[in-house]
């Protein structure tokens, strides 16, 4: 319990899930937490079931993963019907290799009827490079979900090399479900002095809320923050798209890393490495056209 969690817009329900192969959810009346329901998945054996999960921002739908790298990684749908909490729907793992992690993230948008699923370590193609990949679901309210999922990669910026990209380490969607951000943390800068290194970047998707269609808008990599008297360089292995956030709007994004080397002020010409510190960072930043963020 507690190794992942989330909760609704309005902050009246949480989930949290564990090792113990249950969710729990609870539920705010006025000023009190109160454990509401705990759910167990359909499928036993999945001791793991809820390390990884998310909430529709209505609060009424759930997506809880188990991951299973020698097969059988799933994400369930659980909803709430006349205040009973119940697994609706599971997608099975669709990738082409079975240690994908399909499921090592998950996203749903206000409603509960988007659902995005990354899979860092899946192959975009049979036979090529381990790229990663995020798989999208999606229902029209009030109807069934569709089961065979619309995938996004990082090929899809203009054919990119995207060997080895960790692309789907993280993924969120904005409430009304049009904007995508994916976290890709092995992937490289499309420009400028670090387009060579593996520091991690971010991608941004519209999506067409009707059709399910999808399409590439822009790729951000980090920048010194402003008014920042430090040197925040571009390293290898920096990871920054660990962890993506999107507002609920789609105006805002935010994403942290695992390393971040940054020197700060003041500066010692002799040495490269004067008082660098690696520091895990979070940035803001605007799904804007114009510069990177």
């Amino acid at each position: 319990m507690g190794v992942s969690c989330a909760l609704s817009y309005d902050g009246d329900v949480a989930v949290t899930g564990g090792d113990s192969g249950e969710i729990y959810i609870y539920e705010k009346k006025g000023a009190e937490w109160k454990l509401h329901q705990k759910v167990r998945s359909s499928r036993t054996s999945a001791n793991t079931w809820g390390n990884k999960l998310n909430i529709s921002g209505d609060g009424k739908t759930i997506a809880a993963s188990y991951i299973n790298n020698n097969g059988g990684s799933y994400v369930s749908i659980v909803v709430r019907l006349k205040g009973i909490w119940e697994e609706k729907l599971i997608f099975d793992n669709p990738g082409l290799v079975q240690d994908n992690w399909f499921g090592h993230t998950v996203a749903l948008d206000e409603k509960g009827d988007c659902l995005v699923v990354g899979a860092y370590n899946d192959k975009r193609t049979s036979g090529g490079s381990n790229t990663g990949v995020v798989y999208v679901y999606h229902k029209i309210e009030g109807c069934s979900w569709y089961t065979t999922p619309t995938t996004i990669t990082a090929y899809m910026n203009s054919n990119e090399n995207d060997a080895n990209y960790e692309f789907g380490y993280s993924v969120d969607i904005s409430g009304d479900g049009d904007k995508i951000l994916v976290g890709a943390t092995k992937a490289k800068p499309s420009t400028g002095s670090a387009s060579n290194k593996t520091c991690g970047c971010l991608y941004g998707f519209d999506r067409n809320t009707s059709t399910n269609a999808i399409t590439f808008y822009r790729k951000w990599f980090r920048r010194m923050p402003s008014g920042d008297d430090g040197d925040w360089e571009l390293y290898d292995d920096d990871e920054w798209g660990r962890i993506v956030r999107i507002s609920g709007n789609g105006n805002v994004i935010m994403a942290g890393d695992n390393w971040n080397h940054y020197n700060p002020p003041p500066y010692n010409n002799n040495s490269a490495t004067h008082g660098q510190r690696n520091v895990g960072s979070v940035m803001k930043g605007l799904w804007t056209s114009a510069g990177d963020n």
